[in-house]
């Protein structure tokens, strides 16, 4: 599907050319064919199954608050590569497959069928890094009353 994916970019005008859109299509974060059985999707009130990646939607100023805890509860800065467009690959496979954070800003599919606002961003994570973030986001510029809302 990676060929097909590259020329359909160049199709509706997203690559002036087929080898520029191979490297990104190659850069995307992608299950190989029946690396998974399935992939279930479902808002945390309604789960059934138990997560392996969650997703956080949000303005700039809560996620900064959300990749802070992160940072001091996990050790390290989350990570990012952005393209406006395919993102979902980018939240919901890249952190399953590298155990990372990551920090994206949603692209037109999440726009246009999942109504994302234009003032959300997205950091999503292992479920493995849960309590950290937690952790993390309790401590972190506790000492000089970092918070949200931001305080001026």
């Amino acid at each position: 599907p990676g060929q097909e994916i590259a020329a359909l970019m160049c199709e509706v005008g997203f690559h002036q050319d087929l080898d520029s859109a191979r490297q990104e299509v190659a850069a995307l974060a992608r299950f190989g064919s029946q690396e998974i059985e399935a992939l279930y999707l479902a808002p945390l009130e309604r789960l059934v199954l138990d997560p392996e990646v969650v997703v956080v939607y949000g303005n700039p100023a809560q996620l900064m608050r959300l990749l802070q805890g992160a940072a001091f509860g996990l050790g390290e800065r989350a990570q990012g590569d952005f393209g406006g467009k395919i993102e979902c690959s980018s939240y919901l496979i890249g952190p399953y497959k590298t155990g990372k954070v990551r920090v994206v800003i949603p692209g037109m599919g999440d726009r246009i069928f999942s109504m994302t606002q234009d003032d959300e961003m997205v950091v999503s994570f292992p479920v493995g890094l849960l309590a950290g973030v937690l952790k993390g986001m309790a401590e972190a510029g506790k000492k000089i009353g970092a918070r949200y809302p931001i305080t001026f």
